[in-house]
């Protein structure tokens, strides 16, 4: 629902929420993109900044990109939501690589497809954090198994106790998933069943 204001003397209505001075937020958020890809390929082409119009182009996409940031961190912090561990506050890293990718899709986005920035950085993002997320998995899969094939067992020497409680404090220091990988491989169930099993 639009809501309008008392009409100025000029005769325009003004509406709650919008900037008087622009007419889109899309002509808007394009020029931002713009200003932003400028400066991409001043700082690509120049190793230093010789004249102030080339100042002005660096400062100006600077600004366009926090701007466009700022906009859109919401959606960035939902997706880091989406994917960050169960346990724990939000994975730094994670954000890191969603701001480096949202960047990346503002190289990539091209307005004349059709799309809007918002839904073509949405799944360059998804994207990176999937890959993030299922490789960290699948090192986690592999340090359990690494640890925990019954060949590797037999050449251990015998845990003292005290190695004994060490290890238990270790394993109590996991995520509860992976202190049921490295149940499930005790009972000898192959890695490929324990991947379905998580699958589900």
């Amino acid at each position: 629902m639009t809501v309008f204001l008392a009409e100025p003397l000029s005769g325009s209505k003004t509406v709650i929420g919008e900037n008087p001075k622009s007419t889109h937020p899309e002509v808007e958020e394009n020029t931002l993109i713009e200003q932003v890809w400028q400066r991409s390929a001043l700082l690509k082409t120049k190793r230093s900044l010789n004249t102030p119009a080339e100042y002005r182009i660096k400062l100006q996409g600077e600004h366009a990109l926090e701007t466009l940031l700022k906009r859109h961190n919401a959606r960035i912090c939902a997706l880091v939501i989406e994917y960050q561990p169960k346990e724990g506050s939000a994975d730094e890293d994670l954000k890191q690589e969603a701001i480096a990718a949202f960047i990346e899709s503002i190289d990539s986005f091209d307005p004349q497809k059709g799309a809007r920035l918002s839904t073509h950085a949405y799944w360059i993002i998804r994207a990176k954090l999937q890959t993030i997320t299922s490789k960290e998995n699948r090192n986690q899969i592999a340090t359990a198994k690494a640890l925990f094939e019954p060949e590797d067992c037999e050449t251990l020497e015998p845990i003292d106790s005290y190695e004994l409680g060490q290890l238990q404090e270790a394993i109590g220091q996991l995520s509860q998933k992976e202190q049921q990988i490295i149940q499930l491989r005790n009972q000898d169930i192959p890695f490929a069943e324990i991947a379905q099993i998580f699958e589900r």
